[in-house]
């Protein structure tokens, strides 16, 4: 749907909110800042210059909802990948060796900030960039729905198949990354190619969230063990 309607002109400027107040913590993070006086002035510039920053944009654009989440998933979608990648390519990790083996050091938090902001902040101009064309509610809401199940499922069937056995303890994680990424691929082809609705594709999650919760169900009723616990749900 093309239309300007009230959940759109709603959802972006809650993001653009909620991004601000993710900026307000993560920016005197990511500069290692110990005091509560740079929290404090990161909240009181970074909400107000989200809300009003994607208050001004929805005016000048008039985004229909398919545009808007195209945005917020982008911003959502890109700090997320920010995070991953930072942890398994081991930017920022030094490893430390004795005389028991090595090991990565986990003191790495300001590298994971600064890659959390600027994957999200390159999500929402990405976002915005595919917002300048008509964006269909139903491909956006199939490429976010796509992106979600598969980074999970990518992460579980990893766990099965015990991506990390071989001690490498990113194997998990660096299996959603990828898998996360080609369901947003494939969500947006579909969606595209086969003109899905909003509607079907919120219903197409609630029935894989309904069959994932029966699944937890019976395996809280049967105990399986093993690696049938995630397969169950799965």
């Amino acid at each position: 749907s093309a239309r300007v309607g009230r959940v759109s002109r709603l959802e972006l400027p809650v993001f653009g909110t909620l991004y601000g107040l993710w900026l307000g913590l993560a920016v005197p993070t990511a500069f290692d800042a110990s005091d509560s006086e740079a929290y404090g002035a990161g909240l009181l510039v970074g909400v107000p210059l989200g809300l009003f920053s994607a208050l001004a944009a929805q005016r000048s654009q008039e985004y229909t909802e398919g545009q808007t989440r195209a945005i917020t998933w982008g911003g959502t979608w890109g700090t997320w990948q920010g995070f991953g990648w930072t942890e398994v390519l081991g930017i920022g990790q030094e490893q430390i060796c004795s005389d028991f083996g090595c090991y990565e050091s986990d003191e790495n938090r300001e590298e994971v900030f600064t890659s959390m902001i600027v994957g999200g902040l390159a999500g929402i101009a990405t976002g915005a960039v595919i917002a300048r064309n008509p964006v269909r509610s139903g491909v956006s809401s199939a490429a976010q729905g796509g992106s979600t199940w598969s980074s999970i499922y990518g992460a579980m069937i990893a766990e099965i198949l015990d991506a990390d056995d071989s001690g490498d303890n990113d194997g998990v994680l660096l299996a959603s990354l990828l898998s996360g990424n080609a369901g947003l691929l494939a969500g947006e082809f579909l969606g595209s190619a086969y003109d899905v609705s909003r509607s079907r594709v919120r219903l197409m999650n609630l029935g894989a969230l309904g069959g994932g919760l029966v699944g937890l169900g019976l395996d809280l009723l049967t105990s399986p063990g093993d690696n049938a616990d995630i397969a169950i749900p799965l």
